[in-house]
């Protein structure tokens, strides 16, 4: 059985499979170890999350292609035709992977 969890924004869901979402929340960890906002970017072909520390001298960012996900938006649908950005607490997007991480594992 494969376990999956969606991660939505503006009705355009990606969908991770089990060993997917511990490489992304490992991606989120380091996000979040680097500063206190998270930026996810939805784009028609990748996922990306981008950090930066509070001073911005440092920065991070993990870019994830449409082949990493179970399943990605079509392309015909309007939300995925241009960029998203959603801003979020990075520790906190952290502590809910955690939490679908463990769901997961109970299946």
């Amino acid at each position: 059985m494969v376990a999956v969890t969606q991660v939505s924004s503006i009705n355009t869901f990606f969908e991770l499979s089990a060993g997917s979402l511990r490489i992304f929340q490992r991606a989120v960890q380091c996000i979040a170890k680097l500063g206190r906002d998270a930026a996810v970017i939805f784009r028609p072909e990748e996922l990306v999350i981008h950090g930066a520390d509070d001073g911005h001298s440092a920065a991070s960012q993990f870019a994830f292609r449409r082949n990493f996900f179970r399943c990605t938006p079509s392309g015909s649908e309007a939300s995925v035709q241009q960029e998203r950005r959603v801003v979020v607490q990075a520790r906190g997007l952290a502590v809910a992977l955690r939490g679908s991480q463990q769901r997961t594992a109970r299946r």
